[in-house]
């Protein structure tokens, strides 16, 4: 072999080497392809099957058959999960709120929870809900799953029955202008709540272990209604304080409520305790009737509603069990103000009358034992004079402070009665003295 022939062979070994080294390189780039490929189809996947399966829910909501339909509970509290096993209740609805369809089903480890054979309708709501440390959580009510992306959810929270994470953001009173003379103011109140935890606040009572917040009222507050959520207020027995008796949610909450107060003249003394830290209060007062603050209110610009114009008064930074007042004044009497007082002007006649029928009878009786001791002679007349005077005196001063004690209500009319009868006994007397000398 030569030694061209050598460096020809050496060549082709050489060019055989860089050969199967390309094809190595191709073949594995190659296989990275075909990976990428694979992993590329994996992410997209989870992408297109909510698609495809939202396609599919669609269809079934459409033609009325029953559908899967997913949740998720999440636990809102920093740290908290969600306990495997929990209990997660959907409620099906129809635009009238009627009951359709109830299901249970449990949650996993991530808190995903499917309900099967639910009720497909375009014309239906959904509900889930769940009991947790003894408090049951709502989601929002959810109309069907069309042009939904992904499942319902539902926010649980861990309780708190600290106090200090409640306030109140702002608290306005309207008073109703007063239309007759039932002697009743009727109030609309809004109360805006604020948790600014992340937990629920489940109330701090350890005897009424339902009662949550507290509202701020009047005293003398009765008839109380509750527009936004009927039935979920209750009387505190040993306070007699309104509360609330569903848990608060971290967040805002607004209470609307009415009531009416009683008032028995032509004036109320308002009185209203903040059982929180409050932002702001706001009274608004019908032009028909006038305020006079009694706290430190703030009179801002009229307002009008409803073609009724109302003055405003507010007051900011409100200290928790601070208590703001005032006097309402201006009320129309009522029928039975205006009956009291008939009875009243009638009684102040009648006492009139007697008084004077009495000061008749003490002038007449003093005049004839004048003349009657004129008859007699000096000797005895002066003597019997001044003896009729004092008793005449004394018996009228005692009729006199018996009947202004009974004008005053610190004496009933029995009592009085009872306690002038002896007086009225010795101007009776006088008079038939007199008349027998």
């Amino acid at each position: 072999m030569t030694a061209g022939q050598n460096d020809s062979d050496d060549t082709h070994a050489a060019q055989d080497e860089a050969m199967r080294r390309l094809w190595a390189r191709i073949g594995a780039l190659i296989l990275m392809a075909v990976s990428l490929v694979l992993i590329a189809l994996t992410l997209v996947a989870p992408l297109a099957r909510p698609a495809a399966a939202q396609e599919t829910t669609q269809q079934a909501l459409t033609s009325g058959a029953p559908i899967t339909l997913e949740a998720l509970v999440r636990n809102g509290t920093a740290g908290a999960s969600v306990p495997e096993g929990l209990i997660v209740t959907l409620q099906v609805f129809d635009l009238e709120n009627n009951e359709l369809q109830r299901l249970e089903a449990e949650a996993d480890t991530n808190g995903g929870v499917a309900f099967d054979g639910v009720i497909g309708n375009e014309e239906v709501t959904y509900t889930l809900s769940a009991a947790y440390n003894e408090v049951r959580f709502f989601s929002d009510a959810y109309i069907s799953t069309i042009d939904r992306d992904g499942p319902i959810h539902l926010t649980i929270f861990e309780p708190t029955s600290d106090p200090s994470v409640i306030r109140i953001t702002g608290d306005s009173s309207a008073i109703t202008p007063p239309e007759d003379d039932s002697g009743v103011l009727r109030i609309l109140q809004v109360t805006t709540f604020e948790n600014t935890s992340d937990r629920a606040f489940v109330g701090n009572d350890p005897l009424n272990t339902r009662l949550t917040v507290r509202l701020p009222l009047p005293v003398m507050a009765f008839d109380l209604e509750s527009v936004h959520s009927p039935g979920s207020l209750v009387l505190a027995p040993d306070s007699r304080d309104v509360y609330s008796i569903i848990p608060l949610m971290p967040g805002i909450e607004e209470y609307i409520v009415t009531y009416g107060v009683l008032y028995t003249t032509d004036v109320l003394a308002w009185s209203k305790t903040y059982p929180y830290p409050t932002e702001i209060a706001r009274l608004l007062v019908p032009e028909e009737i006038s305020f006079r603050p009694g706290s430190e209110w703030v009179q801002m610009q009229d307002s009008e509603v409803s073609g009724v114009t109302y003055a405003r008064y507010e007051m900011r930074s409100i200290i928790g069990g601070e208590t703001l007042s005032g006097t309402v004044a201006d009320l129309p009497l009522s029928a039975g103000s205006r009956s009291r007082s008939l009875e009243q002007t009638l009684r102040d006649v009648a006492l009139g009358v007697v008084a004077v029928a009495l000061i008749i009878a003490a002038g007449f009786a003093l005049w004839w034992g004048r003349f009657r001791n004129h008859r007699r002679g000096p000797e005895n007349s002066d003597i019997d004079r001044e003896a009729l005077w004092s008793q005449r005196d004394a018996a009228v001063a005692e009729l006199a402070r018996l009947e202004e004690a009974r004008d005053a209500g610190d004496i009933s009319e029995d009592e009085y009665a009872e306690d002038s009868t002896p007086h009225r006994d010795v101007l009776r007397r006088i008079l038939e003295e007199e008349r027998t000398q």
